[in-house]
Parts: structure tokens; C-alpha cells; sequence
């Protein structure tokens, strides 16, 4: 097979497997009945391979090695067991034949999702068999779907937006009525003083930029902050902006991280008294974004990828629900022994890219060693010096009128944290974490068509089927919502430019 079928094939592994899976055995017959295959290596494909996602990456493998008939058989064999979108992925230039859908395509080229049906409303679409891609999988220019890609249910889809934005439906929905849906603000430390760095979050942030942009917000990215650093742009670009002529507001934040705390590039636990320094405080993060007036009763993302912790998540069996690996007293010295990562790391110089989690690392803190020169940061987040707006004096009998609605204080924000609270969260050293990726995959084929909470059931689900390739290690990401209506992004879907 000629190197740049090769190629194609790689790089849309996990469509191909995704979409062969559901006619595997068809592609299979008729691969044998052409004598690209042999009987028996059609049985070992069947036999070796429990799931059909298992055996349609098998025959993803296998078809590479079978001679240079070998591609346009395997077109063949999808036009024939009518998996369309597979075979158009193949050859785009003789599509489409049915439905399709590219929810990933390299920059400057246009996809052809418009071109098919779209997915059903179903919420159970498959998610890929294991997490995170290999890197070949997932280094392409993030695509949003939206309803203009749809034809089936574009009409359903349309006449939600509309009801959202009805007198009855804003009780029920947030309204997105701005072409330009809000600020998300990206704050990505890679480097610090005393903790290990960060590698695979530029990763994180550029996928994180392009999907946030083509979901409609005005991205602004700031990396290696301080404490007092990041506290000064949250100033700045939240707290003293006006957000009246945005629908939402979106942070992310990419840090180490400890127990209720993210940490600047300064930051790391005091030797003696194991207290964070030069750190931020999650729930004053938090309050301060909700207590933006031009915010108010407008939804409030925030998403945090840092570790809660020193804990290892061993994992627990199905049948006993007892732990499955074991690595000694987690919570001792190894807690902070940097995950193995090594240059001469096998997964780390490329490896086997069809394991589960290559080239991981934890968000950990190393226990410091020295003192530097240099104190910490202040570790605090009193924002109080921040200027707030004086309201004019009001007679008693006004003060209801000039109040208005009074909300409770996190009202109308969704808080998603990468791990629970106690334990390490994985970072693949050359793809981003497990978390973001996660969150950039789901949103960007179903953001059309779910909710927020839907979105992150699909998220949890990826991120907990993450293994550490040294010893399994699991991850589960956890988020707190206060919204008091359903928040949808609809992206493609605006009645204000």
C-alpha cells in the first residue's frame, strides 16, 4: 500500500473504526471473498477481538499490510456493506454517498459534513473504545458542528433555539442571542520556579482556542502567570469588563493545583508546614466571577485542569470493588515522585501508540528541596480593592424597586474540575490532558444538539476510561452546577450580529 494511504488511514483511525465497527463483519466478507484477506486472518480478526470497535481497528491494522490493491478494495468493501461516511473519508473527492460527518479536518480545508445527513438526536452515539487518541489521532484542526451541517434534524434543532428565546422558554433556557456569544479567558502555566513543568498544555490551549472560537467567544490567553499575576487578569479581564453585550462568560484554568487551590508559577506546598503558597483559592475564583453585575443571571463556565491532591486513583474491580493495582502507601514520599516521566521514556520518544494514556504524567508537587532567594507570592485572593459601583442613595420605600431580583451568590455557574477532590489528575506529555481533550472531543460533535450536563456525562465517560501506562492508574472528573435554567452553546445560531 502506498505510503500516503498509509498515512490517511492513521490519521483517521478512530472515524474509520467508529463508523466500520457498526458493519465490521460485511467489510470482512468481502475483503476474504477478493482474496485480500485469508479466510484465516478473517477469523483471527473475529475471534482475537471481543467488540467490533476492537475488530475494526484490527482491520485498520491488518489492511496496511495487504499490497497495493489493498485501499481500493477496502473502498469497495465499505460501498458494499453501505458504510458511506467510512468510504467517503477515504476518497472525499467521490462522495458523498450517504450520511457523513468529519468533525475533525486539517486547516484550510473546508469538511463536508454539510453535505450528508447528520447524527440523529440521539444522546448515545459511541464514544472511542479507549482514552486519550494517540497522538496522531488527535494533532488536526478542531471543526464545531453546528445545525447548518444538519438535515434531518436541523428543523428540531432550530425550533429549540427559537423556543429558548420565547417568553416561555427563557424560564427554561439561557439565552444566546449574540453572534459573538462571550469572553473566555485561558490561563495556561507550562513553567514554575519549584514544581515541575507542564509539558502538552499548549496542546491544551490551542485546541481550547479553536473550539471556543468557533463556538462563538472572543478567546483571550495569557500563560505562565503568578498568583498575583493571574489574580491582575482576572481583574482586568473579568471583574472590570462590561459583559452586557454577551450571552456567557467562559474560564479556563491549566495549573498545578492542591486541595481547593490552583497554583501560580511560584507556587508549591511550604516544606514545613505544608501549607499552598503563591496560589489562588477556587471558590474566591469562583464568588468574584459571579459577582460581576453585567454577569448577572448569565451562565458562568468554569473549567479547571490541575490536580486536588497527592492521591493516586488505583482503580476498583468490577465483581470484588476491590483495588486493582497497588503501588504501596500513595499517600508517602512516592506521592511526590513526578510520575516516572523521562526523557528515555519509551511512550515518551513515540512508542506503542495504541495503548490507553501514552506519555502521561500527573499534575504532581514535588516536595520542595530549597529555599529560593525569591519569597512566595501572596497566596491570598482579596479582591476587595477592586473599585465596585456606589448606587445612589435610595428612600427606604424605593429599596425593593432599586435592587431588583436578588440571586443567591453562585447562582448561574457550572464549575468542572478535572479530578475529584484528594487526587492527581493525567497529562499526556505530548497531546494535553486527558481532561481538555476530553472536553474538547465532546463539545465539538455534540455541542449542537446537548446541554451542558449531557455534554459532561460524555466527558466523564472518556476521561474515565484513561489508564497510566505504567501501572493504570484511573482518572474521573467531577463539576458542581448552580444553573437555574438548561444552558445550551447552539453554536451557528444567532439573532444579533
Amino acid at each position: 500500500m502506498d505510503q500516503v494511504y498509509k498515512d490517511l488511514l492513521k490519521k483517521n483511525h478512530m472515524s474509520l473504526k467508529r463508523s466500520i465497527s457498526k458493519g465490521v463483519i460485511p467489510v470482512l466478507e468481502y475483503l476474504e471473498s477478493t482474496k485480500i484477506i485469508s479466510e484465516d486472518m478473517k477469523e483471527r480478526v473475529e475471534c482475537e477481538n471481543k467488540t467490533p470497535g476492537d475488530q475494526a481497528s484490527a482491520l485498520l491494522y491488518l489492511i496496511k499490510t495487504r499490497g497495493r490493491n489493498a485501499f481500493q478494495a477496502l473502498y469497495d468493501a465499505l460501498l458494499h456493506a453501505e458504510i458511506y461516511e467510512a468510504a467517503d473519508v477515504l476518497k472525499p473527492d467521490q462522495g458523498p454517498h450517504g450520511p457523513s460527518y468529519q468533525a475533525l479536518a486539517p486547516p484550510g480545508r473546508s469538511s463536508s459534513i454539510g453535505q450528508g445527513e447528520c447524527d440523529e438526536l440521539s444522546e448515545d452515539e459511541p464514544l472511542p473504545d479507549y482514552w486519550p487518541l494517540a497522538e496522531q489521532e488527535c494533532d488536526t484542526f478542531v471543526l464545531v458542528k453546528t445545525i447548518q451541517d444538519c438535515t434531518k434534524s436541523k428543523q428540531k434543532l432550530q425550533k429549540l433555539y427559537d423556543h429558548s428565546l420565547s417568553p416561555a422558554g427563557q424560564d427554561d433556557y439561557y439565552s444566546m442571542l449574540h453572534k459573538k456569544r462571550g469572553f473566555c479567558l485561558i490561563l495556561s502555566n507550562q513553567n514554575f520556579k519549584h514544581l515541575e513543568e507542564r509539558k502538552g498544555t499548549d496542546r491544551d490551549v490551542t485546541h481550547l482556542n479553536h473550539l471556543f472560537t468557533q463556538l462563538g467567544y472572543d478567546t483571550y490567553v495569557k500563560k505562565d502567570q503568578t498568583s498575583k499575576g493571574m489574580k491582575e487578569i482576572l481583574r482586568k479581564q473579568v471583574l472590570d469588563k462590561n459583559h452586557t453585550n454577551y450571552d456567557c462568560f467562559i474560564l479556563v484554568i491549566l495549573t498545578h493545583g492542591e486541595k481547593g487551590v490552583v497554583f501560580g508559577t511560584y507556587g508549591r506546598l511550604d516544606e514545613k508546614s505544608q501549607k499552598p503558597e503563591d496560589c489562588l483559592e477556587v471558590l474566591d475564583i469562583r464568588k468574584e466571577v459571579c459577582s460581576v453585575p453585567s454577569l448577572l443571571h448569565k451562565p458562568k463556565l468554569i473549567f479547571i485542569q490541575a490536580c486536588r491532591g497527592k492521591q493516586r486513583d488505583e482503580g476498583q474491580s468490577l465483581n470484588s470493588g476491590k483495588k486493582i493495582k497497588s503501588d504501596g502507601d500513595i499517600g508517602g514520599q512516592d506521592a511526590f515522585s513526578g510520575g516516572g516521566e523521562s526523557p528515555n521514556d519509551p511512550a515518551d520518544s513515540g512508542g506503542n501508540q495504541d495503548i490507553a494514556a501514552p506519555n502521561v504524567t500527573p499534575e504532581v508537587l514535588p516536595r520542595p528541596s530549597e529555599e529560593t532567594e525569591q519569597g512566595p507570592l501572596s497566596s491570598d485572593f482579596d479582591l476587595k480593592a477592586r473599585k465596585k459601583p456606589v448606587a445612589p442613595p435610595t428612600k427606604p420605600e424605593d429599596e425593593l424597586d432599586a435592587c431588583g431580583e436578588i440571586v443567591p451568590s453562585l447562582a448561574d455557574s457550572f464549575l468542572a474540575m478535572s479530578t475529584t477532590e484528594g487526587y492527581l489528575s493525567w497529562r499526556n506529555t505530548k497531546s494535553g490532558t486527558w481532561f481538555i481533550q476530553a472536553i474538547v472531543y465532546v463539545f465539538s460533535r455534540f455541542a449542537y444538539k446537548l446541554d451542558i450536563n449531557k455534554l459532561m456525562e460524555k466527558v466523564t465517560r472518556l476521561v474515565s476510561k484513561g489508564e497510566e501506562e505504567k501501572k493504570g492508574y484511573k482518572q474521573i472528573c467531577e463539576w458542581t452546577p448552580t444553573m437555574r435554567k438548561t444552558f445550551y452553546f447552539f453554536p451557528g445560531q444567532s439573532k444579533i450580529d
